[in-house]
């Protein structure tokens, strides 16, 4: 009986192994039919739509369409559906959100959230549903989780400070005042560019100032920084926030070189500092054009073409580079969803982490080997007479 028994499993185990591959998986086995059922390739949308920052969402939105509309609302023949939110610039709101595009609409991919803390709050949900999620914001602490899932289509902090290393040499600055939003990102990019100046040597930060999302009067902050004798200030903040800080910073007396990041390329930024935006040097991928006549000036022939549909559709320029980075998000999305011919979520994941060759707003892409951060490039820039001026490296 006992041979009869073994006899019978050995049969098995050898009907088993003889299986095609995988086919002992199961359903694990069965073809991806997902792109043929699903009647849409439904998107998720969660931005900053209203509140102080609201301008960063109107444009980011605008990218969107735009990118949409050049596809024919459609990928592969499949109709693009857009389901969206307004995550307010706030974590709780975003959380509600992004687990509503999850749970309730099923969405297939999430463009959004836009600011560093609100990726740092859905970042566990997104890994747990497996819905690719393309963040974005610049901060670049949220790319260093080790999420799979999320993505980032614009240049991160860490590498507009490497490029700004070179502007502290530039201006022959020694003595450095730190200023900047308390929040991931500009707790992330100061902590990213004291690292760097100490690794580089010769740098003593002799103030360090902060101020919570909402404030409106810096005073105190820049009258410290004013008497730390600091040679520059390093401004990390926002660009509803930039303007006025920039305006009570040279009103208390500091009128030295300050270096920023892409949040100075914003128009409103100048409208509001007026003369005191004067003197500031900033890293970034891109700028705003003020007109249309300022379109000729720009090098890269896809933000070219990008500005001149958006002027013929929108009648104005842009105020928020949000606008680019939620173009080339949403390019790469459909690009990913184009190569997979798949909405499940591993799949649409493993097509980003697979593009190497888009060329978009900010440049080059390439995700591979790269956790998230598909573009590393960036300009130097600096605002003289109310312009943004472009310098060479």
């Amino acid at each position: 009986m006992k041979k009869v028994f073994l006899l019978m499993i050995l049969l098995a185990v050898f009907a088993v192994g003889a299986l095609p591959n995988n086919a002992a998986a199961g359903a694990a086995a069965a073809p991806d039919k997902s792109w043929e059922e699903a009647k849409t390739v439904k998107i998720g949308v969660a931005l900053y739509l209203t509140g102080p920052g609201a301008q960063m969402g109107i444009d980011s939105r605008r990218g969107q369409d735009i990118a949409i509309k050049e596809a024919g609302a459609k990928i592969n023949g499949k109709p693009v559906e857009l389901v969206v939110y307004d995550e307010k610039g706030n974590p709780a709101e975003a959380m509600k959100a992004v687990t509503r595009l999850i749970n309730q609409d099923k969405v297939h991919a999430i463009y959004g959230p836009q600011l560093s803390n609100s990726i740092f709050a859905v970042g566990p949900t997104i890994e747990a549903a497996k819905v690719p999620l393309m963040g974005g914001a610049v901060g670049a602490t949220w790319t260093r989780q080790g999420w799979t899932y999320i993505f980032r289509p614009v240049v991160n902090t860490y590498y507009t400070n490497l490029e700004s290393l070179k502007l502290f040499k530039r201006l022959n600055a020694k003595k450095v005042a730190f200023f900047h939003i308390n929040d991931e990102f500009g707790i992330g990019s100061t902590k990213d560019m004291a690292e760097l100046l100490e690794k580089a040597g010769g740098y003593e930060i002799v103030a360090h100032e902060t101020h919570k999302a909402g404030d409106q009067d810096f005073t105190g902050q820049c009258a410290k920084i004013v008497q730390s004798g600091a040679d520059v200030v390093f401004v990390v903040v926002l660009s509803n926030d930039a303007g006025p800080v920039m305006k009570q910073l040279r009103k208390a007396g500091f009128n030295k070189p300050v270096i920023g990041d892409t949040s100075f390329s914003a128009k409103p930024v100048r409208e509001i500092a007026g003369s005191a935006a004067n003197g500031v040097y900033f890293t970034a991928p891109y700028i705003l054009p003020d007109t249309k006549d300022d379109i000729k000036n720009f090098k890269n022939p896809h933000l070219q073409k990008y500005l001149e549909t958006y002027f013929a559709e929108y009648k104005e320029a842009p105020m928020s580079e949000n606008t680019y980075r939620a173009y080339d998000g949403m390019k790469i999305l459909m690009k990913a969803f184009a190569n997979a011919k798949s909405v499940e979520g591993p799949k649409v994941r493993d097509a980003i982490e697979n593009i190497d060759d888009y060329e978009g707003l900010g440049g080059k892409f390439n995700f591979k080997g790269a956790k998230g951060d598909g573009i590393k490039i960036s300009s130097f820039f600096v605002i003289r007479d109310g312009k943004v001026m472009e310098l060479e490296p």
